[in-house]
């Protein structure tokens, strides 16, 4: 019979190895998250990590904690824990109860796994998932290239090796999360010149650039069913103080989670679709879980909005971040209730501009009419006192005609010793009817004389003044 040890003998020369090699050591990897499994109540959380081939461009980890770090040694008797955290340093008693297993291999072609294995994190640790997700605005789950502080951990009994994960840095992840940002966002400008443009570091997109109309009324709501982000806007938008009425069509759809941005893009294609003519096209989400935004960062839906032909209005919720779409539209505000003053404002600001232009228009008005009231008073006192000279000089002349008209009276004529010559019961004008033996009347003032011609004497001008002189 060959010479043989016993399983124990083996597996306790596998911890004793393990044991002398990275007892007291901690190391800072970076891995891919993948087949996560979370026990809330319990406060546990198993997964397995990855690395694959030719991972993309990531950034330098943070300063501190850094890879430089480790090893990283621990007190004696903490090699390994269970869920407690404290275990006697015995090389036969490590880490009993943990859950381990490494596999690692060249994978067939690029993105294929070269390594994983098996890591969890206990209760004394659990607190790190949300601390994670709080600060990265990201769910911890599948997938997620992070930044880990682990140690080795092996179970004798269960044969079992694994990493337990003591911190999650969180500075790695954001430095990530914003780097693929940012690689969108140098795609969509390199690829959509027309569209998207940056200046500075500031994006400018053909969204950007449409103008509000001078009051929105019209508005076309993408939002998840019955959500509080659509509440939020909808009660904000209706029962505003000012009274302005809306026309609010709904366009709901999932927002978040997978393909999410897709089904946006589809609302989108349906309200260009319409024969409505919308004023503004309002996104909103709110009152779901504050860690799922990856909807609102892809290249498809920053592509999207920045050629859109509609004004588009982001509300969606992020406090920290400004997601692509937001870069994208026309404008941005941090949540749905923000979003709906922004229009209510809009179209104050309008009222405000027509309120100013009619007090103007009274100040003109009244400002006109006390500089006609002035001027016609001014023509009134002309106007009277022309008038008034007018009167004065024609009683004077007509004055002067009466006199001169008593003058040329008859009566007054006769009573100056003038007479007054009748030729045939007519006045005579002209002495040339006279002949001799004509019969004539002359009258004078108290008398008629009655005569006949029996001679009649040519006199000069001379000859009739001196006549008259005598």
């Amino acid at each position: 019979m060959p010479q043989h040890i016993k399983l124990s003998e083996l597996v306790y020369l596998i911890e004793d190895t393990l044991y002398e090699k990275f007892d007291n050591k901690l190391f800072w990897i970076v891995a891919e998250t993948s087949d996560i499994r979370n026990y809330y109540q319990k406060g546990w959380c198993f997964l397995k990590l990855l690395e694959k081939d030719s991972p993309p461009l990531t950034p330098s980890p943070p300063k501190s904690p850094q890879r430089g770090d480790f090893p990283t040694p621990l007190p004696k008797g903490k090699w390994d824990s269970k869920s407690d955290g404290k275990v006697p340093p015995s090389g036969r008693t490590m880490s009993s109860g943990h859950r381990a297993s490494i596999a690692g291999g060249r994978g067939a072609g690029r993105g294929a796994v070269i390594a994983q294995i098996e890591a969890v994190i206990w209760r004394q640790n659990y607190h790190i998932i949300g601390n994670f997700e709080s600060v990265t605005g990201r769910k911890f789950e599948k997938n997620i290239e992070v930044l880990l502080k682990v140690r080795v951990t092996f179970s004798a009994k269960y044969g079992r090796l694994n990493l337990e994960i003591l911190e999650i840095d969180h500075s790695y992840t954001l430095g990530k999360i914003e780097l693929e940002k940012q690689e969108i966002l140098d795609k969509l400008v390199k690829d959509n010149p027309k569209t998207v443009s940056c200046v500075d570091g500031e994006y400018f997109t053909f969204n950007k650039k449409l103008q509000l109309p001078i009051v929105i009324q019209k508005i076309a709501l993408i939002s998840a069913p019955n959500s509080d982000g659509y509440n939020d806007f909808v009660h904000e938008l209706t029962a505003n103080r000012n009274g302005y009425k809306f026309f609010i069509d709904d366009y709901l759809t999932q927002i978040q989670g997978q393909n999410a941005d897709q089904l946006i893009i589809g609302q989108l294609e349906k309200i260009i679709g319409s024969t409505i003519k919308y004023d503004v096209v309002v996104i909103v989400r709110g009152g779901g879980s504050q860690l799922d935004f990856r909807s609102f960062d892809t290249y498809n839906i920053g592509k999207t909005i920045a050629g859109y032909t509609i004004p588009v209005i982001t509300g969606i919720g992020h406090e920290r971040n400004v997601s692509i779409a937001d870069l994208m539209s026309n404008l941005s505000v941090k949540t749905p209730t923000k979003a709906a003053a922004e229009i209510i404002a809009h179209n104050q600001l309008f009222e405000e501009q027509i309120i100013g232009l009619k007090t103007r228009l009274f100040e003109s008005t009244a400002d006109r009419l006390i500089k006609n009231r002035d001027a016609l008073n001014e023509i009134t006192l002309q106007f009277k006192s022309t008038t008034k000279n007018f009167l004065t000089l024609s009683k004077y002349k007509l004055d002067n005609f009466v006199t001169i008209v008593r003058h040329l009276n008859p009566n007054n004529v006769l009573a100056r010793g003038y007479a007054v010559v009748l030729f045939k019961n007519k006045i005579l004008t002209n002495p040339d009817l006279l002949k001799l033996g004509s019969d004539m009347k002359t009258i004078l003032k108290n008398s008629i004389i009655e005569s006949r011609i029996t001679k009649k004497i040519l006199a000069t001008k001379a000859q009739r003044h001196k006549e008259t002189q005598r």
